[in-house]
């Protein structure tokens, strides 16, 4: 468990196979965020400007600016996980059905959370899973003609406008 994580306008690479908690804030200045492997969890809301992405496993943020103020990008066979009733307004690309292709890219696993974010699909299908509460997305969701799948336990609420073509 890491307590804090500040640079100055640098980059963070989260690469272990396990589990990973950050339990204090991350300060990278205009650096971004890169998860290649594992579960990383975000307790707190973040200070940082450059993107976050989710190249491999799992990002798990548990407060509404854990992610920064910069867009979030999410790869083919990695997920970004909601947990605890927290409200995300990141920019936000989507690619694949998730970590192990069937949990989702997103992914609202407890609480009742909110994406406000725009939301763009990109490159293949994109799964959207709600295991539990429910995931209102308010924010526009956008990708031609991509396949988009939604699924889980839980309740999903689309506010937001679907534009396709």
């Amino acid at each position: 468990m890491c307590m804090c994580v500040c640079g100055t306008n640098l980059g963070l690479t989260m690469n272990g196979a396990g589990s990973s908690t950050i339990s204090g804030t991350v300060n990278l200045g205009t650096g971004g965020l890169v998860i290649s492997n594992g579960l990383v969890t975000l307790m707190t809301g973040n200070v940082y400007s450059g993107a976050t992405s989710i190249n491999g496993g799992w990002l798990n943020i548990r407060h509404n600016t854990s992610l920064g103020t910069s867009s979030v990008s999410v790869a083919s066979g990695a997920g970004l996980r909601l947990q605890g009733g927290i409200s995300v307004s990141n920019a936000l690309t989507l690619n694949g059905l998730g970590h192990t292709n069937i949990n989702g890219s997103l992914r609202s696993v407890s609480g009742d959370n909110v994406y406000s974010g725009a939301i763009t699909l990109s490159t293949n299908a994109v799964r959207i899973n709600v295991d539990a509460n429910t995931l209102t997305i308010s924010g526009n969701i956008s990708g031609g003609s991509i396949p988009l799948y939604v699924g889980g336990a839980g309740n999903m609420v689309l506010i937001g406008i679907i534009v396709t073509g």
